[in-house]
């Protein structure tokens, strides 16, 4: 379960997606609850509360969105989330800790291993690791624009899968048509819709936008795993193809509660998000 919350850290960044993220380490993970019989609520909620650190780990589509509408600078933003998105997983990681510490038997039976098998998967890490370097990479080396970065990132992608001869004419038609529907329809309406009206009155308020920035994703994290319609819960139960979904919610609650501690952590002490990009750029 800690493997899950990290996997869905790493993959979270080059993703920038909290849906595709649940959905990839959600369906390598889901078939080792019952081989190694796992607390299946805890485990679920793991995939779906990890998913979410897909938009608050750089780069994320969120970040680029809410700069444009708030005209704020996205390499702040993304500078801005990386501490509260790392002290996140963390805060999610220390969850799994204590539910275990509880009750020993939620953690499932050991996965043996050893030192040679954790070394040869390691190269297994390079493709997101490249793609993440891409575009983080070009943004900070000034090469590109948040949105050329974007660009250079399904580049990348492209290139890994045309290696891994994973590119067909099936592949091309299905990426151009959703670059067709995209020109009509809307993706993440949470942020287009509230934003234009909730960061005026903000920043009205004195409120730094690069933290409120930081804040507002946290809690579109957070309503992505808050029953009872939360995006997450229902990607996570659809993987999952069985039972019912009460008990990915029951297991997802306890990472609720981790991201509004956050929040309130945030609060009380704002340079959580603001001491990185004002120490990098100023």
């Amino acid at each position: 379960m800690h493997s899950n919350v990290v996997a869905c850290a790493v993959w979270g960044a080059p993703s920038g997606s909290s849906v595709a993220t649940a959905v990839t380490v959600g369906t390598v993970a889901i078939g080792e609850i019952k081989k190694h019989k796992y607390n299946e609520p805890l485990f679920l909620g793991t995939i779906a509360a990890g998913g979410t650190l897909g938009i608050l780990i750089p780069p994320s589509i969120n970040f680029i969105l809410y700069g444009l509408l708030t005209n704020s600078s996205v390499p702040r933003l993304y500078l801005a989330g990386f501490l509260p998105g790392f002290m996140l997983a963390g805060f999610f990681m220390v969850i799994v800790l204590f539910a275990c510490l509880i009750d020993r038997k939620k953690g499932g039976t050991p996965i043996e291993t050893t030192w040679a098998n954790r070394i040869r998967v390691l190269p297994s890490l390079i493709p997101p690791l490249f793609i993440f370097m891409v575009v983080v990479g070009s943004i900070y080396a000034g090469v590109a624009t948040p949105t050329e970065a974007a660009s250079l990132g399904v580049v990348a992608a492209l290139i890994l899968a045309a290696w891994e001869r994973r590119v067909s004419l099936s592949m091309v038609l299905i990426v151009a048509f959703y670059l067709i529907l995209g020109c009509f329809m809307e993706t993440i309406s949470m942020m287009i819709l509230t934003t234009p009206f909730i960061a005026p009155i903000v920043f009205a308020l004195g409120w730094d936008p690069i933290w409120w920035g930081i804040v507002l994703t946290i809690l579109i994290e957070a309503a992505l795993i808050t029953p009872p319609v939360g995006l997450n819960l229902y990607v996570v139960q659809g993987m999952r193809g069985r039972g019912s979904i009460n008990e990915v919610i029951r297991g997802s609650l306890p990472f609720v509660f981790a991201m509004l501690v956050l929040i309130a952590l945030l609060m009380v002490y704002p340079d959580v998000a603001l001491w990185l990009p004002r120490y990098v750029m100023g």
